[in-house]
């Protein structure tokens, strides 16, 4: 096994099964921090998509609107 996914049947292969990943983030002071976050899909570009707490104090607000 390489360390490099080269394509996103590898990615989907590889994370088959991983249901908690943790993201770690790093604020304007460099300090850095983690939470768990829920894998619920992974797209048919290999863009990861995780369930969070839409009030968590790290999920910035975005531009999109829930439908």
């Amino acid at each position: 096994m390489t360390d490099r996914i080269e394509t996103v049947e590898e990615l989907q292969r590889r994370l088959s099964g991983v249901q908690v990943a943790m993201l770690a983030t790093q604020d304007e002071h460099g300090t850095i921090s983690s939470c768990p976050v829920a894998l619920q899909d992974i797209d048919q570009r290999g863009d990861l998509w995780f369930l969070v707490d839409r009030h968590g104090g790290w999920v910035a607000p975005t531009n999109c609107e829930m439908e």
